[in-house]
Order: structure tokens, then C-alpha cells, then sequence
């Protein structure tokens, strides 16, 4: 098992709250916020006709773009996160897991899971000693 100093644990964590809470309430700046300047982020297991994201702006653009072609007219959408798994630790980066469960409720009918899978993460520490992703892959979870 890793040992992690709390501190950087706690930040670590709080960076997964405020991804999936930038994306519910459609802040880019601060979902922008949570990446590095030169992130890596690879939806396309949800996101077929789009390749990987690389920067900031692009990754932001992305999801953005996601979010305004996606019917939500009424509907409300959550991140459930668990099970955050740090892989390995350095004080200027961590290699993680992290399990989530993508649900919509919508204006009529019963809630139900979207998806379910797994982000494999790289985080790294900036100068100013805040974490960010500075990669992410979504992996969709597949009955074999």
C-alpha cells in the first residue's frame, strides 16, 4: 500500500469532488481549473467520434461541447465517485483509479445509471502546490 502524506491525499480528493461538481453546474472555468496546462484527457469510450483531448482549452471545449449537445432539458445528472485508489505517490505526482457511477434523473420517470466504469488518473502538483489531472482515461464498464 502507498503511503501519502494527508495533506495530499485530502487535495487529491477534493480535485475528484470538484471535476464532477464543475461539470454538474457547467463552470469551465472551473472545470478548467482542475487540469494541468497540457492534459491528456481520453473520453472516447463515451465519446466515439471524438479523439483525446490534449490542453487545457481543448479538454474544457470537450466536455463543454458534450454537455450542450446532450438533451437536459429538465433532467438532472451526477458523478457518484468511490473507491479512489492512489497507485503511486511522489510529492509531485500520483498515478490513481477512481470508480464512478454516471446516473440521470429525468423530469418524468425513474432515475437510472447511465454508465459505470473506472478513471485511470495522473496527477501532478503545480508550482503554486496545487494537484491537477494531468491525465484521464474513462473506462465504461463491460459485461463479459
Amino acid at each position: 500500500m502507498t503511503t501519502i502524506p494527508f495533506e495530499d491525499w485530502f487535495q487529491a480528493q477534493q480535485l475528484m469532488t470538484c471535476y464532477a461538481h464543475n461539470i454538474e453546474t457547467g463552470d469551465g472555468v472551473g472545470l478548467g481549473d482542475c487540469f494541468t496546462d497540457d492534459v491528456h484527457l481520453d473520453l472516447s469510450e463515451i465519446l466515439p467520434d471524438r479523439r483525446p483531448a490534449k490542453g487545457r482549452a481543448a479538454a474544457v471545449e470537450m466536455i463543454e461541447n458534450r454537455r450542450s449537445s446532450s438533451p437536459r432539458l429538465g433532467q438532472v445528472r451526477r458523478h457518484l465517485f468511490s473507491n479512489f485508489l492512489i497507485h503511486e505517490y511522489t510529492p509531485a505526482r500520483i498515478t490513481s483509479q477512481l470508480s464512478v457511477k454516471y446516473t440521470v434523473t429525468p423530469i418524468e420517470g425513474s432515475p437510472y445509471i447511465f454508465f459505470t466504469g473506472q478513471y485511470n488518473d495522473t496527477l501532478h502538483k503545480d508550482s503554486h502546490g496545487r494537484w491537477r489531472i494531468a491525465s484521464r482515461r474513462l473506462r465504461i464498464d463491460r459485461a463479459e
